[in-house]
């Protein structure tokens, strides 16, 4: 099931996230732990209905695995998913404008 998604990162992402000082140096982990755990997103940028659809699909599987593993830190779990969402739509407003 997660198969594209770096799940591994995740758990870096949430033990660096937990060892941050301050509100933006956790923001800037997340953001920074978003690339790695959807590296694999890029590869699907030049289409467009392809995208959107492995974009659906990360996000879906990035969820479900916070809800199995992280289900105790619900501002992690907010957090990281506002990251996450914001990411895609950056990649997708950078190729439109490219």
């Amino acid at each position: 099931m997660y198969d594209e998604l770096h799940d591994e990162a995740l758990n870096d992402v949430y033990t660096k996230y937990s060892n941050a000082h301050g509100t933006r140096q956790k923001t800037n982990v997340l953001s920074e732990g978003v690339k790695k755990i959807f590296v694999n997103i890029h590869k699907y940028i030049d289409d467009q209905n392809t995208f959107k659809e492995k974009s659906d699909r990360f996000l879906t599987e990035l969820e479900n695995l916070l809800q199995r593993f992280y289900y105790f830190d619900t501002l992690f779990i907010d957090r990281i998913t506002f990251e996450a969402k914001a990411y895609i739509l950056e990649l997708a407003e950078e190729h439109l404008y490219s």
